[in-house]
């Protein structure tokens, strides 16, 4: 389920907005793609996000992100949601039993370092609207 905050009479210039939080996920790792409405003034964006690699995809930890932002500049909903990251788990589950739980531990590791780092999203996407 995403998470979603509505921020209102800020008024948002949503291109620059979706290309900074592009940019921020790049400059942590992230592979990212920018969907962006072609109408002027733009009324939705979209960033997908993701951290693959061959051993995440292994033990379970791909993480895939999607950005969403909905609305006019004055009114303004954004939604991160997640993908991908359940989809292996049947992998993490045989490469943890397989390393004798060392894979859980960087599984472990890694999903929390995916929380920590949408939690620094939310702070970077507050920060570049107010």
């Amino acid at each position: 389920m995403p998470r979603t905050e509505r921020f209102t009479g800020r008024n948002v210039d949503l291109q620059r907005l979706a290309s900074s939080i592009e940019n921020f996920s790049r400059v942590n790792g992230f592979e990212t793609k920018l969907f962006l409405d072609q109408t002027y003034p733009p009324s939705w964006f979209q960033v997908q996000s993701m951290k693959t690699g061959i051993g995440r995809t292994i033990i379970g930890a791909r993480r895939c992100l999607d950005i969403i932002g909905r609305g006019r500049p004055d009114d303004l909903e954004i939604s991160i949601g997640t993908g991908d990251w359940g989809k292996n788990i049947v992998a993490s589950l045989v490469t943890g039993t397989l390393t004798l739980g060392l894979g859980f531990v960087w599984a472990g590791a890694s999903a929390l370092a995916y929380r920590i780092f949408e939690d620094k999203l939310w702070d970077f996407i507050r920060f570049q609207i107010q």
